[in-house]
């Protein structure tokens, strides 16, 4: 009885990890993908006030074309 208590802990305490390194593991993914997309977006400003057309700039950052005019709106 003692041994299969000792189990049942051990597998909660397993199964805890395994959630906390999962969720770190997404944290750190949606963390690097809202730092390139805010790099996008500067290299998409930057580009805009070089003169770079919004298909050129759809090209190099891969941000929509929506997106690019929105950005350029701001601009102006």
């Amino acid at each position: 009885m003692k041994k299969t208590m000792i189990m049942q802990i051990n597998k909660a305490k397993a199964d805890e990890n395994a959630r906390l390194s999962y969720a770190i593991t997404k944290g750190r993914e949606e963390g690097l993908e809202q730092g390139q997309n805010k790099e996008r977006i500067a290299i998409a400003r930057n580009s805009l006030k070089t003169g770079l057309s919004m298909e050129q700039i759809s090209l190099i950052t891969g941000l929509d074309n929506d997106v690019i005019k929105k950005l350029k709106a701001e601009q102006e």
